[in-house]
């Protein structure tokens, strides 16, 4: 699925609107570092088409300063944040929120959820294994699935290395 997701994917496939204006940022999902090598991680979705990562390695990101400086350079173009503010991010997340306000939710990918998949009937561990579910959910084509993801192994090896198995409740 996420192969085919791939090779849907084109450089001049953002969405148009009905007057055939580019689809404004729907969402810029923030996976956050502070130096060594780790790096800090923007995605932008519009709608269904998802952009190159922009990546900033870690010898860029020396503080929260300018990893917040990063995704309100991204909000500019609408939408809203979605910052990992586990352990580091939770910095970053504090200096968007007090910019732009609502407009940066904070992810806690630990906490557990109540939320469940698309049919309703399987329930997650926490809001991490929800999000991968989602994610599998949008890729399957059962689902009409027409996400199209920047081709790249690395890519696919970082959607495809997540593993699930089922608990008995």
């Amino acid at each position: 699925w996420v192969r085919a997701a791939q090779e849907r994917w084109r450089p001049d496939g953002r969405p148009k609107t009905q007057d055939g204006k580019p689809w404004p940022l729907t969402i810029v999902a923030a996976d956050v570092a502070q130096g060594g090598a780790d790096r800090t991680v923007l995605v932008r979705r519009y709608r269904t088409w998802i952009a190159q990562p922009e990546i900033h390695e870690g010898a860029t990101t020396p503080d929260a300063n300018v990893n917040a400086g990063w995704v309100l350079a991204a909000l500019t173009e609408g939408g809203v944040a979605t910052i990992d503010a586990n352990g580091i991010g939770a910095s970053t997340y504090h200096l968007v929120t007090a910019k732009v306000g609502p407009r940066a939710t904070a992810f806690h990918g630990n906490l557990p959820t109540e939320l469940r998949d698309i049919s309703g009937t399987l329930q997650f561990a926490n809001l991490r294994a929800l999000s991968y579910w989602r994610l599998r959910d949008w890729l399957n084509p059962a689902n009409d699935g027409a996400i199209a993801i920047p081709p790249g192994r690395e890519i696919l090896a970082e959607l495809t290395a997540a593993r699930w198995k089922m608990l008995a409740t």
